[in-house]
C-alpha cells in the first residue's frame, strides 16, 4: 500500500488555452497527491529519504510553462507525465488543475482538470520469424524504451526453436515494462510498432515481428480488440519459460497459479525439462 504526499494550491502563470486565454494567460491552480513509500524517511528521519517538495514544485512550475497548450488535460498529462518518468519512486499521481479565469458566459464556481496515473507493470512477448529475426526485436525494444510512456525494466533470454509448422526458426523474449498507457492506448501503440516494422505486409516475410500483451498488472480485460491475460499463455514453453526467468512468483490472474507452477505443470504434462 502507498503513502502520500499531497501539494495544495501551487499558483502559476502560463498562457494555455486559444484565443484570448492563450495571448493574455493566468493563473493556474495546481494540487498533487503522489503516491510513493514515505516509511524510510519516516523510520530514519533523514531528508534524503523522501522528495524534495521545494524542487517538485519548481520542476513543475517550469514544465508547466515551457509550452503552451490548447487544453488543460494536456497540461496535466505533461505533469503526471514528469513525475512518473522522472522520479523512480513515484508509482502514481492525482493531478488537478484549476483555471482562476473563466472565459465563459455562463457563471461557474470552479472549472478544473483532474486525472489519476499510475506505473503499470507490463509483460510483452516479442515474436519474431526468418532473417530479420533478432533484429525486429532489438528494433522493437529500442522503440519501446524511446517512448515517453513507457520502459523497459527486464528481458529474459532470446530463446531461438524452429517453428512446429516447418516455417523455420523463430525467435522469442519476453519483456518486463513499466507502462503510463491505459491497456488500450498500449494495444494501440504495440499495432503500430507492430505494423511500422513489418511494413504492413501480410503474409509471412524476413520482417515478421508480433507483440503481444501477455498481462497488465492483475487485470482481467476482454474487449473486441484485446483480451488480458493473453489466453495462449499457458499453450506456450517458450513464453512461460521467459516469464519464469523474470517473474516466476508472478500469479496469474485468472488461474491464480504462480508462473513458476505453470511452468512445472506444462513440463510434467509434455514430459520435458530444461537441460
Amino acid at each position: 500500500m502507498l503513502d502520500y504526499i499531497n501539494i495544495v494550491g501551487l499558483e502559476v502563470y502560463a498562457y494555455h488555452g486559444v484565443d484570448e486565454e492563450g495571448v493574455l494567460g493566468q493563473v493556474y491552480i495546481i494540487d498533487l497527491r503522489i503516491g510513493t513509500d514515505l516509511q524510510p524517511a519516516g523510520f530514519k528521519d533523514g531528508l534524503e529519504y523522501s522528495l524534495h517538495y521545494g524542487e517538485l514544485c519548481l520542476r513543475i512550475s517550469r514544465v508547466f510553462k515551457a509550452s503552451n497548450y490548447e487544453t488543460m488535460e494536456a497540461c496535466a498529462e505533461v505533469i503526471s507525465q514528469l513525475l512518473l518518468t522522472e522520479y523512480d519512486e513515484i508509482e502514481d499521481v492525482m493531478v488537478k488543475i484549476r483555471k482562476t479565469s473563466n472565459r465563459i458566459e455562463e457563471r461557474t464556481s470552479e472549472i478544473s482538470v483532474e486525472i489519476y496515473r499510475r506505473k503499470t507493470r507490463v509483460y510483452l512477448n516479442l515474436f519474431a520469424m526468418n532473417e530479420n529475426r533478432e533484429e525486429n526485436i532489438i528494433d522493437a525494444l529500442e522503440r519501446i524504451d524511446e517512448s515517453n510512456y513507457l520502459k523497459v525494466v527486464n528481458k529474459s533470454s532470446l530463446f531461438e526453436r524452429e517453428s512446429t509448422s516447418g516455417t523455420g526458426f523463430y525467435k522469442n523474449q519476453v519483456v518486463e515494462i513499466l507502462s503510463l498507457l491505459k491497456p488500450i492506448e498500449l494495444n494501440s501503440f504495440i499495432k503500430d510498432l507492430n505494423d511500422e516494422i513489418n511494413g504492413n505486409n501480410e503474409g509471412f516475410s524476413d520482417n515478421d515481428l508480433f507483440i503481444d500483451i501477455l498481462f497488465y498488472g492483475d487485470e482481467i480485460i476482454q474487449t473486441d480488440s484485446l483480451t488480458v491475460p493473453n489466453p495462449f499463455i499457458e499453450d506456450r514453453y517458450s513464453v512461460i519459460e521467459g516469464l519464469n526467468e523474470i517473474s516466476p512468483y508472478f500469479i496469474h490472474p485468472v488461474s491464480k497459479k504462480q508462473i513458476r507452477r505453470i511452468k512445472d505443470e506444462m513440463e510434467m504434462e509434455y514430459n520435458f525439462y530444461e537441460d
